[in-house]
């Protein structure tokens, strides 16, 4: 069983698997280049959250600055709203529904 599937298996894994510290620091990049971004460059957000997560519903908006861990963990419904500092640690698998609004620093 590969650490992945460990951790999609509500199991302990490694953090320092190879394979693992590589989609960490994929992910690390992306929302670099995301909060380095101003908020008028939409396309550009929005094509970089659909790199980091496994889902993103239509109508969602990321306020910036974000922290997100894996980021492949995380399925976000439409129409969601994070404010200021979303940070998630998906070390396990995370669902976001339709319609969720986070307030800013919610981890």
């Amino acid at each position: 069983m590969t650490e992945e599937e460990r951790i999609l298996s509500g199991l302990l894994f490694c953090p320092g698997d190879p394979t693992l510290k590589a989609i960490k620091l994929r992910t690390h990049n992306l929302c670099t280049q995301y909060n380095r971004l101003f908020e008028d460059e939409a396309g550009q957000r929005a094509a970089i959250l659909r790199e980091i997560f496994a889902s993103l519903g239509e109508g969602s908006f990321l306020q910036g600055p974000i922290a997100i861990h894996y980021g492949c963990h995380t399925r976000i419904g439409a129409r969601f709203f994070g404010n200021f500092n979303l940070t998630i640690q998906d070390d396990a698998p995370v669902t976001i529904g339709d319609d969720v609004n986070f307030g800013p620093n919610v981890t």
